[in-house]
């Protein structure tokens, strides 16, 4: 064998060897968030969660109020509707908070609902200047609607989602038991278009990556700034939402990911939060082409980088590296070292162990796609997807990073938003984003303002 191929096969067989070490690290993070994180379908089995089916007493269940905030959404609120209404849970109110809408939203909804005592349609005609849309809408419904007044747990739902009828019942029943003041669910994100398909599910990968599930369900970590949730379902204690003035408090209500803000606030005035997979239990499509789809996720993850581009950057650089480019090498070791064997009668060490060794990378990376389609409730050929799925999301990240550098504006339910990037130094903007405590008496808000 010549000193040429030798090199290469040391090489690919060390590229090999650092992304087996790599997919390695990821298995044992995945393994870890299987065998320990609570799902939202283990809540039903929980005491909290069971129902006499001969009598059920409404007053021993605490209060829910679940509030859904709508933006024209005549195509897609009658699912959710249609899933709330079959919810079990016995003492649950909710309230759809329509934002402005222009369209049959309204008139959908009374279709669905048909009178049910349990819901209640507020709506809003107004949204000042300094506020995101979606925000002002869920803390007009807060301190307007009758449903939202005096209750025990306040939730929060987007309009695009569609519940399992026990979904309520095993939230509420894990946030008593494990004594939470939030938790959030992973959605079950809907897998039938080719995006849904082939860039959403590194997407969901990608943050998860950012936001390590063993960390941000860290109990008792007040100083975490990997506190997270998602927006698409929130339920909080009320302790815990109105410790801070809720959705009112000035370090949220002009932020385009107002749960991450929400989540970290929690966490800083020492209340434990959850985000866990809802298992099939709540169900999600986020858009319905691929261009809403890109620019969705370039709009979160500009704001889960607190809007840096810097941080946009490293994150793209280091998702082809891992994801891309390992994964490549590891392929050419397999490649390079059987043609290696075949030329030397398959006994050469360097070219079995360079075949060998990028065959165990690739394995293991399919292991952890494997895994974790099955616990998203995903189909398991997605995860052979991952590969060109990450050349998207690479783009992605590249393409929030300069969205921010030239101040792209954003249109986001029925609002124009020009956001400003932050760059190293800037740390006025990073600890408001992070929602450190602000001095005595500002930020917040009283219960009923």
């Amino acid at each position: 064998m010549g000193t040429t191929m030798i090199v290469i096969l040391s090489g690919l067989g060390l590229l090999s060897l650092l992304g087996a070490a790599f997919w390695s690290a990821v298995l044992f993070e995945v393994l870890w968030m299987v065998r320990n994180l609570p799902t939202a379908r283990s809540g039903l089995d929980l005491p909290e969660a069971k129902l006499d089916n001969i009598s059920i007493d409404a007053s021993s269940f605490p209060s829910v109020c679940l509030i859904i905030p709508a933006y024209n959404e005549e195509a897609s609120i009658a699912t959710v509707a249609r899933s709330l209404v079959k919810q079990d849970y016995p003492n649950l109110r909710v309230v759809f908070a329509l934002d402005r809408c222009t369209d049959g939203t309204k008139r959908v909804l009374e279709e669905v609902l048909q009178g049910d005592a349990r819901f209640e349609i507020f709506e809003i005609t107004h949204c000042p200047s300094d506020w995101a849309g979606k925000v002002n809408a869920v803390w007009s419904a807060v301190k307007g609607a009758k449903f939202a007044q005096g209750t025990d747990l306040i939730a929060f739902a987007d309009a695009d989602t569609e519940f399992d009828p026990g979904c309520i019942r095993a939230c509420a029943a894990l946030v008593r038991s494990r004594n939470l003041g939030l938790l959030s669910l992973m959605s079950s994100l809907t897998c039938e278009k080719w995006f849904e398909k082939l860039v959403q599910p590194v997407a969901g990968y990608e943050l998860m990556r950012q936001f390590p599930p063993r960390r941000v369900n860290r109990a008792g970590d007040k100083s975490s700034r990997r506190a997270v949730a998602n927006g698409q379902f929130m339920m909080f204690t009320s302790k815990a939402y109105w410790s801070f003035g809720g959705h009112g408090t000035e370090h949220i209500r002009d932020e385009l990911l107002e749960d991450i803000a929400l989540a970290k606030r929690v966490r800083w005035e020492g209340f434990d939060a959850a985000f866990i997979p809802a298992t099939g239990m709540l169900w999600c499509r986020m858009y319905e082409s691929y261009a809403q789809f890109e620019l969705g996720w370039r709009r979160i993850f500009a704001e889960l980088a607190h809007r840096r581009p810097r941080r946009l950057r490293s994150y793209a650089i280091q998702l082809f590296l891992t994801d891309i480019a390992l994964p490549t090498a590891a392929l050419a070791s397999v490649v390079v070292g059987l043609v290696a064997l075949s030329q030397h009668g398959g006994t050469h060490p360097l070219a079995l162990a360079a075949a060998i060794i990028g065959g165990a990378s690739l394995v293991l990376m399919q292991t952890v796609m494997a895994i974790g389609c099955h616990w998203g409730k995903t189909p398991q050929y997605v995860g052979l997807l991952h590969y060109p799925g990450a050349f998207a999301v690479v783009g992605i990240l590249l393409k929030a990073a300069r969205d921010l550098e030239t101040g792209a504006p954003v249109r986001w339910g029925g609002r124009t938003y020009v956001r400003t990037a932050r760059y190293e130094g800037d740390e006025k903007g990073l600890r408001r984003f992070l929602g450190r405590r602000p001095p005595a008496g500002a930020g917040h808000m009283a219960h009923g303002r």
